[in-house]
This record gives C-alpha cells, structure tokens and sequence, in this order.
C-alpha cells in the first residue's frame, strides 16, 4: 500500500508539473513549481527505496507504512490550493513593472562588500570548528562532529552572527539575479559571488549550500527574463550557461556525497540523493509513534511559532531519539511539524490552504514595483522547496524578519542611492 501511494504522488506531481509547461503564467519558479518540483524528487527516490533499485539502503514499504499516505494527502492538498489561485485570478488583468538595471547596478556597486562578509565569515567559522572538534578521520566525520560540536563563547557569537549574514548574501544573489535576467548571465561573476555566499554554509560540511545559493539567484532571474527585451542570441547564450551550471553542481552535489561516505565502501548513485526521503522515513516514525488521538494537537505552536513557544511533542519525540546521533542529525522535513499541529486529515487540510496563500502572495509579487517585492518573491517563492527537508516555516522567519528590516529602512538604505527613489 505505501508503494501505491507513493506512485499517486509521483503521478500527481508529474501531471502537474506538465500541465504548468501548457501555461504561460505557470512559467517561473513559484512556490506550485518548486513544491512540485521537490515532492516529486521525494517521491521517485522513496520508490527506489522500497524497491531497493540503485540504494545500499533498501528500507521496503514498513519505512514508509504511515507516512506514504500523508505524503500524498498533502501533495494531492497543495495540487488543489495552487490551481484554485490560478483559477481565481486568471480573469485578472495585471501589468509587470520591471525595476531598471542601471537602478539594480547602483544597489549591487554599493553593497559589493556583502559577498566578501560572507566570505570572510566562512572562513573564519571554518576555522573555529576545526579548532574545536580536534581530530578528524574523514570528511563524513567532519560533517557530524561541524553539526554537534558545543558552540561557546566567540564560536556561539560568530555562529549566530554567520545565519544573518548567510541571509544578506542570499538577498545579493536575488538581486543579481534580476539583474542578470535582464541583462543576460555573466558566468564568472555568477560562480564567484556563489561561492562567495556560500562559504558560511560551506564550512559545516554540507551541501544544502546548492540549494541555498542557487535557488535565490533562479526565482529572480526567471522573475525578470519574464519582461527582458534581449536578443535570441543572448537568450541562447544564456540557456547553454544554465545547462551548464545545472550540470555542476547537481556534479557537486553527487561528489559531496562521495565525499562524506566510507572510502572503503561503494555507493550507488542515488545515495547521494536519500537526503530528500529522510525527513518522509522521520515522519513514519513519528505516526507510528504518536497515532492520532493519543496527543494534543498544537494549532500552529509547532510549525509556525517553535522559534519563539516551546513545542511540547517536537521535545518529546526529540528527546526519543536523542541516544542516536545519526536521527539527532537527521533533518525531519515540514510533515512532522505538520501533524502535531493540526493531526492527519487536518494537516493535509492546512496544507492546501498553505499553498493557496503562498501562490497568491507570489502571483501578486510577480508583478513587481519595488526592491522589496523582488526579495520578498525571492524568499517566499523558495520557501516550500525545503519541505521535504526541513522545518520551513520556522527556518524562513529570520529571512522574513530581515526583509521586514529592510522595509522599514528602506529610504535610509536605497534612497540615497542613484536611479533607486522610484523604486523603495
């Protein structure tokens, strides 16, 4: 039955999919393309899993006995929140008001120190973690002990302080991606100010980095190319260098991998990727466990106000697994979260509505005026691409927080800048 399921959400999920190709409003990275986009990825990989095809790990149907259905319920909810927006708005006439380049130029010329924050900060937590978990035997190692190492003193501060700036770097790539939709890839500066960006997250091991550099540079890039007036050349061009970057780092992402595995030992390829499907297998632990009925649900205290409420089953289930480091370290994706909220059925219920929200909010964003709705865009159409991963709500509030920042200074921060007044 799991395997049933799980073939319904790779159907769903590629029909979808398809049927966006058909529409032209469908044609950017929104949260109904990256959702999508992601739950399939989840979907193809659990499959390969139960069947034990191209995995060292063959976990079988009982790894996802519970949380299969949940999978589809939810992607099947998010399906119906993202088509009723489009249903809803498609009589709507709406115009997009492309912010200028030379306005976009003077705002990157002045912050160009940004990436060299980045950067600088990287490396000196790079070098604090080294210091302070000692000795290593492989890389794979490195990663567990970067993850739990105690962070004290100058090492807590750096650390705290490297999430805010990892934020700024993330704002800068959205911003030269509408940039650089409009006026077409600069393939060096493009890699330089990634890597650049992504030192901070780099440091630790991991590879979410990708994701986390590339992902805000494309929503805004696409955002733009929808009203760029450039040549059919440059737009050949500039395809054959995304091709290209596509093919790097999904390389990168295999080769960490490799990287962060036994040396001695041979994995097959989509080992590389069972990342996506440990946050599924988490949450079949989690129903199993908790069965609905036996617990409180939360409303909200869970998914939405963990960073500021304790919430009393996320500590439970924590402290249940906490003898084993590997599950301690294992992300947990956006469903378990999900279900001590608001249960099954009710969890798949708030999905949807989720997803519609979301889908409005960018819809209305696509057509942007200022600065802040390109960054506002860039973060919020993004968000639901980690869901498989990651807690989303709870690990997207800094950002939200910062672009609030950002709203309120805005004539402080770009006001003085030139060609910037018409669009803050």
């Amino acid at each position: 039955m799991p395997l049933i399921f799980t073939y319904w959400t790779l159907a769903i999920c590629v029909a979808f999919l398809f049927f966006m190709l058909q529409q032209r409003r469908y044609r950017l990275f929104m949260p109904s393309t990256l959702h999508t986009i992601s739950w399939g990825i989840t979907a193809l990989i659990i499959i390969f899993q139960i069947k034990g095809i191209h995995v060292s790990s063959h976990y079988g149907e009982n790894a996802f006995s519970h949380s299969a259905a949940y999978m589809c319920g939810i992607v099947s909810a998010s399906v119906v929140g993202f088509s009723l927006v489009h249903i809803f708005t498609q009589n709507q006439k709406t115009y997009q008001n492309q912010i200028d380049n030379l306005a976009l130029n003077n705002i990157l010329k002045t912050y160009w120190w940004i990436p060299y924050l980045c950067a600088t900060t990287g490396i000196i937590l790079l070098i604090l973690i080294i210091s302070s978990i000692g000795s290593i035997e492989n890389f794979s190692d490195y990663r567990v002990k970067a993850i739990s190492v105690e962070r004290t003193g100058i090492f807590s501060i750096v650390k705290r302080l490297s999430g805010h700036i990892n934020i700024l770097g993330s704002f800068y790539l959205m911003l030269l991606g509408y940039k650089m939709g409009i006026e077409g890839i600069n393939i060096k500066k493009l890699l330089l100010t990634i890597i650049s960006c992504s030192l901070i997250n780099m440091s630790i091991g991991g590879r979410v980095w990708i994701l986390s550099s590339t992902l805000p540079f494309f929503v805004t890039f696409f955002l733009s190319r929808q009203s760029s007036i450039l040549d059919k050349s440059t737009l050949r061009a500039d395809y054959k260098k995304i091709i290209f970057i596509a093919v790097l780092f999904v390389s990168l992402f295999s080769i960490i991998g490799i990287l962060r595995s036994d040396p001695n030992k041979h994995y097959p390829l989509l080992d590389k990727y069972q990342y996506f499907t440990d946050g599924t297998r988490i949450t079949n632990m989690v129903l199993k466990q908790y069965p609905p009925g036996t617990y409180d649900l939360e409303y909200g205290r869970s998914e939405f106000l963990i960073s500021w409420i304790s919430s009393p089953m996320s500590n439970r289930f924590n402290e249940s697994i906490s003898d084993n480091i590997g599950l301690s370290v294992t992300v947990k994706s956006s469903l378990p979260y999900l279900y001590y909220d608001f249960g099954f059925w009710g969890g798949i219920v708030m999905w949807g509505i989720f997803c519609f929200i979301l889908e409005y909010i960018c819809l209305k964003l696509k057509y942007t005026k200022t600065i802040i709705d390109i960054l506002l865009f860039g973060q919020l159409s993004q968000l639901l691409f980690q869901s498989p991963i990651f807690p989303v709500f709870p690990i997207n509030i800094p950002p939200l927080e910062w672009i609030l920042i950002l709203y309120i200074f805005r004539q402080s921060l770009f006001g003085k800048i030139p060609n910037c007044k018409q669009y803050i």
